[in-house]
């Protein structure tokens, strides 16, 4: 039993569709590379609606084959409520993962993990404000999925 009693909700499940295309750039020691969000959909049980086509993901690929993501989007509710979503994390492509991605391939991975934050004004969802949330997600022809919940103190 943990120490620090908590439980875990699920949010929502979001999947963006990604360009087709994408920008590598070689650095000294890291393949920075940025991916553009072209849309995708917000569906419940907490929050519904469609992520608007805007924004990207400016991660970097380390030389052993870890790449870093850097992720910016926007949330739009079906109420017209707009949520900016910010979350880093890490993907293990493997000891290759460097050359394929430097040759234009993405390896598959059997699961993301990452850390959303959200921001919003709108009265109905600055609960999301003061979450600490966790996503686990998979590629997908399209782009990404994620399931993502929030983190609530039992105590």
């Amino acid at each position: 039993m943990s120490t620090y009693p908590y439980r875990a909700e699920h949010l929502f499940t979001f999947t963006a569709s990604l360009a087709s295309e994408f920008e590598v750039i070689k650095t000294q020691n890291r393949l920075r590379t940025t991916v553009y969000v072209t849309g995708g959909s917000v569906n419940g049980p907490r929050v519904f609606g469609k992520l608007r086509p805007v924004g990207a993901d400016w991660c970097f690929v380390r030389p052993d084959g870890v790449l870093n993501l850097d992720v910016r989007l926007t949330m739009e509710t079906n109420d017209g409520a707009l949520i900016y979503v910010t979350y880093g994390g890490t993907v293990d492509y493997g000891p290759n993962g460097f050359e394929d991605v430097s040759n234009g391939k993405y390896p598959p991975v059997s699961a993301i993990f990452t850390t959303p934050v959200f921001e919003t004004a709108h009265p109905d969802y600055q609960w999301l404000n003061r979450l600490t949330c966790f996503g686990i997600g998979r590629t997908t022809p399209e782009g990404v999925q994620y399931d993502v919940y929030g983190l609530y103190s039992e105590v």
